[in-house]
């Protein structure tokens, strides 16, 4: 039989601290030009919230909020991520296809 034993301050510290940063993350990563951001706070909720689940695993106590902020912040991360690649592939189309342009015909001088 598993005995749970008393919740340990630290874990749930750093639970709550990953599961806020997650929270952040993901709304910043829903809003569009802005959701690159998320992916730094997003990687470092991952890490807040792994190193909480690894607390709350090795002493068996609650793992709710840990596994909560490791989804979460998972999510943001990835999201993140894709608007971050999508930003990048746009920008590079962006620049072949200037570089692709017929040159523009001369301008007439104004004074003529």
């Amino acid at each position: 039989m598993l005995i749970i034993k008393k919740d340990d301050p630290l874990a749930i510290t750093l639970s709550v601290i990953a599961l806020v940063m997650g929270v952040v993350s993901f709304m910043f990563a829903v809003v569009p030009c802005v959701g690159v951001l998320s992916l730094f706070m997003g990687a470092a909720a991952l890490v807040f919230s792994a190193i909480a689940l690894y607390l709350t695993y090795k002493r068996q106590t609650n793992k709710a909020i840990a596994i909560a902020a490791l989804i979460l912040s998972a999510v943001a991360t990835a999201i993140g991520g894709s608007q971050a690649i999508i930003y990048v592939t746009a920008r590079k189309i962006m620049l072949y296809k200037e570089q692709r342009l017929p040159p523009s015909p001369p301008q007439p001088h104004p004074n003529e």
